[in-house]
């Protein structure tokens, strides 16, 4: 996968505080940091750094959402692949075992998102106590487009939020 995939990347240089992407734009490729320093925000607020070795971007690429989650931008030069979504589908077609590791990456990544939307939100933005206790109490799941979340007429033993 890896020899196949380095062999079909572009490169890109971005300069200090440079956007790479912005959040809500369309996306289609995914990037690889190999060298330099980035930032990510997300509702305006930093939810993580970004060092050599990093892949961002995987959310859209993976079709998980049409637009991007957060927005990226440089801290220093960086020297970034570019993973396009059509090169992806090839890869991914061709070798199938690598699917959950991009899968797990983009569900760490909105569980990250997801905490930051729902201490912003209209239900708990006044309840941090509230939201702090049940934190850990939530069954997080990452759904992928065409997948069934519940069916009609199911029992549920709880209720459901979507961020």
């Amino acid at each position: 996968f890896k020899t196949a995939m380095t062999k079909r990347l572009d490169q890109q240089i971005f300069l200090p505080h440079q956007v790479v992407f912005a959040q809500g734009t369309l996306g289609d490729w995914c990037g690889i940091l190999v060298r330099g320093t980035l930032s990510v925000c997300a509702d305006g607020n930093e939810v993580s750094t970004l060092t050599g070795g990093s892949i961002f971007g995987e959310v859209a690429v993976l079709r998980i959402s049409d637009t991007r989650s957060a927005t990226v931008k440089s801290s220093t030069v960086c020297d970034v692949r570019l993973l396009r979504q059509t090169v992806m589908d090839e890869l991914l077609n061709q070798f199938p075992s690598e699917k959950p590791y991009f899968n797990a990456l983009a569900a760490e990544r909105m569980a990250i998102l997801s905490d930051i939307r729902l201490k912003d939100s209209v239900l708990f933005g006044g309840c941090p106590g509230f939201l702090e206790h049940i934190m850990d109490k939530l069954d997080r799941r990452l759904y992928f487009p065409k997948d069934i979340i519940i069916r009609e007429g199911e029992e549920t033993s709880g209720w459901m939020g979507i961020v």
